[in-house]
Protein backbone atom coordinates (compact mmCIF):
# COMPACT_ATOMS: atom_id res chain seq x y z
CA UNK A 1 0.00 0.00 0.00
CA UNK A 2 2.93 2.31 0.66
CA UNK A 3 4.03 1.90 -2.98
CA UNK A 4 0.54 2.86 -4.18
CA UNK A 5 0.64 5.91 -1.93
CA UNK A 6 4.13 6.84 -3.08
CA UNK A 7 3.21 6.43 -6.78
CA UNK A 8 -0.21 8.02 -6.30
CA UNK A 9 -1.97 5.12 -7.98
CA UNK A 10 -3.79 1.96 -6.92
CA UNK A 11 -2.07 -0.73 -9.02
CA UNK A 12 -1.14 -2.99 -6.09
CA UNK A 13 -4.44 -2.51 -4.33
CA UNK A 14 -6.25 -3.31 -7.61
CA UNK A 15 -4.18 -6.50 -7.99
CA UNK A 16 -5.04 -7.59 -4.44
CA UNK A 17 -8.73 -6.79 -4.95
CA UNK A 18 -8.80 -8.80 -8.21
CA UNK A 19 -7.31 -11.83 -6.45
CA UNK A 20 -9.65 -11.62 -3.44
CA UNK A 21 -12.70 -11.07 -5.68
CA UNK A 22 -11.79 -14.18 -7.72
CA UNK A 23 -11.41 -16.25 -4.57
CA UNK A 24 -14.77 -15.09 -3.23
CA UNK A 25 -16.50 -15.51 -6.62
CA UNK A 26 -15.36 -19.14 -6.85
CA UNK A 27 -16.27 -19.92 -3.23
CA UNK A 28 -12.73 -21.18 -2.65
CA UNK A 29 -12.77 -20.75 1.10
CA UNK A 30 -15.31 -21.54 3.77
CA UNK A 31 -15.01 -18.80 6.36
CA UNK A 32 -15.18 -19.72 10.04
CA UNK A 33 -15.96 -17.43 12.91
CA UNK A 34 -12.88 -15.84 14.52
CA UNK A 35 -11.42 -17.93 17.35
CA UNK A 36 -13.26 -21.06 16.12
CA UNK A 37 -11.75 -24.43 16.97
CA UNK A 38 -9.95 -26.20 14.13
CA UNK A 39 -12.28 -28.99 12.95
CA UNK A 40 -11.03 -32.55 13.35
CA UNK A 41 -8.94 -33.72 10.39
CA UNK A 42 -7.83 -30.20 9.42
CA UNK A 43 -4.53 -28.40 9.93
CA UNK A 44 -4.05 -24.71 10.58
CA UNK A 45 -2.17 -23.08 7.67
CA UNK A 46 -1.18 -19.43 7.26
CA UNK A 47 -2.17 -17.37 4.22
CA UNK A 48 0.17 -14.90 2.62
CA UNK A 49 0.07 -12.60 -0.37
CA UNK A 50 2.72 -13.00 -3.09
CA UNK A 51 3.38 -10.01 -5.34
CA UNK A 52 4.91 -9.89 -8.82
CA UNK A 53 5.38 -7.43 -11.65
CA UNK A 54 4.71 -9.26 -14.93
CA UNK A 55 6.61 -8.79 -18.21
CA UNK A 56 3.96 -6.34 -19.46
CA UNK A 57 4.44 -4.38 -16.18
CA UNK A 58 1.01 -5.14 -14.74
CA UNK A 59 0.89 -6.02 -11.06
CA UNK A 60 -0.11 -9.50 -9.94
CA UNK A 61 -1.07 -10.56 -6.43
CA UNK A 62 -1.69 -14.16 -5.39
CA UNK A 63 -3.09 -15.35 -2.09
CA UNK A 64 -1.35 -18.61 -1.19
CA UNK A 65 -1.50 -21.09 1.65
CA UNK A 66 1.76 -21.48 3.53
CA UNK A 67 2.07 -25.20 2.87
CA UNK A 68 5.61 -25.12 4.23
CA UNK A 69 4.11 -24.65 7.72
CA UNK A 70 1.99 -27.85 7.70
CA UNK A 71 2.58 -31.58 7.80
CA UNK A 72 2.38 -32.62 4.14
CA UNK A 73 3.50 -36.22 4.64
CA UNK A 74 1.50 -38.53 2.42
CA UNK A 75 0.78 -35.77 -0.12
CA UNK A 76 2.71 -35.09 -3.29
CA UNK A 77 2.12 -32.23 -5.67
CA UNK A 78 3.72 -30.48 -8.59
CA UNK A 79 2.60 -27.42 -10.47
CA UNK A 80 4.49 -26.18 -13.49
CA UNK A 81 4.39 -22.79 -15.16
CA UNK A 82 5.26 -22.16 -18.79
CA UNK A 83 8.38 -20.05 -19.12
CA UNK A 84 8.52 -17.10 -21.53
CA UNK A 85 11.48 -18.66 -23.38
CA UNK A 86 9.45 -21.83 -24.02
CA UNK A 87 6.52 -19.95 -25.52
CA UNK A 88 8.84 -17.88 -27.70
CA UNK A 89 10.57 -21.03 -28.98
CA UNK A 90 7.23 -22.68 -29.73
CA UNK A 91 6.14 -19.58 -31.68
CA UNK A 92 9.32 -19.73 -33.78
CA UNK A 93 8.76 -23.43 -34.52
CA UNK A 94 5.10 -22.85 -35.38
CA UNK A 95 5.98 -20.00 -37.75
CA UNK A 96 8.67 -22.11 -39.45
CA UNK A 97 6.13 -24.91 -39.93
CA UNK A 98 3.40 -22.56 -41.17
CA UNK A 99 1.16 -23.32 -38.18
CA UNK A 100 -1.38 -21.04 -36.57
CA UNK A 101 -0.90 -20.39 -32.85
CA UNK A 102 -3.79 -20.22 -30.42
CA UNK A 103 -3.10 -19.40 -26.77
CA UNK A 104 -5.09 -18.65 -23.66
CA UNK A 105 -4.80 -18.03 -19.99
CA UNK A 106 -7.08 -19.36 -17.29
CA UNK A 107 -7.38 -16.77 -14.56
CA UNK A 108 -7.64 -18.23 -11.07
CA UNK A 109 -7.15 -21.75 -12.49
CA UNK A 110 -6.13 -23.29 -9.18
CA UNK A 111 -9.23 -22.06 -7.40
CA UNK A 112 -11.15 -24.94 -8.98
CA UNK A 113 -8.56 -27.64 -8.31
CA UNK A 114 -9.58 -30.41 -5.95
CA UNK A 115 -7.07 -31.34 -3.26
CA UNK A 116 -6.89 -34.02 -0.61
CA UNK A 117 -5.26 -31.78 1.98
CA UNK A 118 -7.56 -30.28 4.58
CA UNK A 119 -6.31 -26.93 5.83
CA UNK A 120 -7.85 -24.17 7.84
CA UNK A 121 -6.18 -20.99 6.66
CA UNK A 122 -5.81 -17.82 8.65
CA UNK A 123 -4.95 -14.34 7.48
CA UNK A 124 -4.92 -10.73 8.52
CA UNK A 125 -8.33 -9.16 7.89
CA UNK A 126 -8.97 -5.90 6.05
CA UNK A 127 -6.07 -6.38 3.64
CA UNK A 128 -7.77 -4.55 0.79
CA UNK A 129 -8.88 -0.95 0.96
CA UNK A 130 -12.50 -0.53 -0.10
Amino acid sequence: MSLDNKNQDSKWNDAIKKEIDGIQEHGTFKFLEPDSDVPEGYQLAPLRMIFDVKSDLHRKARLVVGGHKVDASGHTSYSSVVQLDSTQLLNVIAKAQGLDVLAGDVGNAYLNAYVKERYIAYAVQNLVRN
